[in-house]
C-alpha cells in the first residue's frame, strides 16, 4: 500500500511541474530543448509505469487475500459442521429402522415402515440394545410424520416361528423382521404350524415383512453360551447334546452365541443323531 501511496504522489507531482512549465516558459522566455523535454516525458512514463505496477501489484495482493480468507472460512465452516456432526449425530436424510429421538423430546420410539412406537424404557429388552444410547437423531418434521402406533415391545433374542391367535398366517421372526411360511412341511425336520410362539397383533405390526421363508433361514448348527452345555439348533428350538462324542464331535463344531440367544430358543428335549438327517 504504501508503494502504491509514494507512486501517485510522484505522479502528481509530475503533473504539476508539466501544467505549470508553459507559464514558466513563457514568463522567462527560456523553453527547454527537445532533448530536455524527451527526458522529462521518459521519467513521466517510467513513473507512470511504476505506479501502474505498484497498483496492480496491490490488487494481486488484495485479491489473495480475499481468496485466502474465503478458504479459511470455507475450511471453518466444513470443520465446524463436521464437528458438530460428530456431536449430535447427524439426522438421516431418509427412513429409519431402529430408535429415533428429537432434541427437542425427551421421548423415544422404534420407527419402522413410516409408524412409530414408543418405547417404555431404556432397557426394557433383556440382552437388547440400549435404546437410550442407540437412538438415531430425527428432525422435529421427521418425527411428526411418522404414524403414531402402539407402544414398543421387544423383539426375540433368536430367530422363531410366530404366529397371532387372530390370522392362521404363520412367519418366522428374526431381526425385526417376519417371512411368511408358505407350507407347514415345506421343510424336512420343521414343524412351523406346531412349534411357533403366539405372540399379539401389536407385535406382529411392528415386524417388517421381507418376503418369503424357505428352509436355508432357519439354522442348524450346533450352539454353546458362556456355560458348558452345547445344544443343536434348528427351528427356532434347542436340543441339549448329552454326550460329545455322540454323532462326531458336537463338543467341537459349535458356534459360540450370547446366554440371551440360548434363553430365547424353547427347549423342546434331548439332541439325537436322527435329528441331523
Amino acid at each position: 500500500m504504501r508503494v502504491l501511496c509514494l507512486a501517485v504522489l510522484v505522479a502528481l507531482r509530475v503533473s504539476s511541474a508539466d501544467e505549470s512549465a508553459p507559464g514558466t516558459c513563457a514568463a522567462s522566455d527560456s523553453c527547454p530543448d527537445e532533448v530536455t523535454l524527451l527526458q522529462g516525458a521518459r521519467r513521466v512514463d517510467i513513473h507512470q509505469a511504476a505506479a501502474e505496477k505498484a497498483e496492480e501489484k496491490v490488487g494481486s495482493e488484495e485479491e489473495k487475500e480475499a481468496e485466502s480468507e474465503e478458504l479459511s472460512s470455507f475450511r471453518r465452516r466444513r470443520r465446524n459442521g463436521d464437528a458438530q456432526c460428530r456431536r449430535r449425530r447427524c439426522p438421516p436424510a431418509g427412513p429409519v429402522f431402529g430408535f429415533v429421538k428429537t432434541e427437542s423430546s425427551p421421548a423415544i420410539y422404534w420407527e419402522q415402515g413410516g409408524k412409530k412406537h414408543h418405547v417404555g424404557s431404556c432397557n426394557q429388552c433383556a440382552g437388547g440394545a440400549d435404546a437410550c444410547s442407540g437412538y438415531q437423531p430425527v428432525s422435529d418434521s421427521h418425527m411428526s410424520d411418522l404414524t403414531t402406533s402402539a407402544a414398543f415391545q421387544c423383539f426375540s433374542n433368536a430367530p422363531r416361528f410366530v404366529k397371532t391367535a387372530s390370522s392362521p398366517a404363520i412367519f418366522w421372526e428374526t431381526g425385526g423382521t417376519k417371512k411368511l411360511v408358505g407350507s407347514c412341511s415345506q421343510c424336512d425336520g420343521l414343524s412351523p404350524c406346531s412349534d411357533y410362539q403366539t405372540v399379539s397383533d401389536t407385535f406382529m405390526n411392528q415386524l417388517e415383512r421381507d418376503g418369503n421363508f424357505n428352509c436355508g433361514h432357519a439354522p442348524r448348527r450346533f450352539i454353546k453360551g458362556p456355560g458348558a452345555a452345547v445344544y443343536w439348533e434348528h427351528g427356532g428350538q434347542r436340543h441339549h447334546v448329552p454326550h460329545c462324542n455322540m454323532c462326531g464331535s458336537p463338543c467341537d463344531e459349535y458356534e459360540s452365541v450370547p446366554q440371551t440367544y440360548i434363553d430365547a430358543l424353547p427347549q423342546v428335549g434331548t439332541f439325537s443323531c436322527g435329528l441331523l438327517r
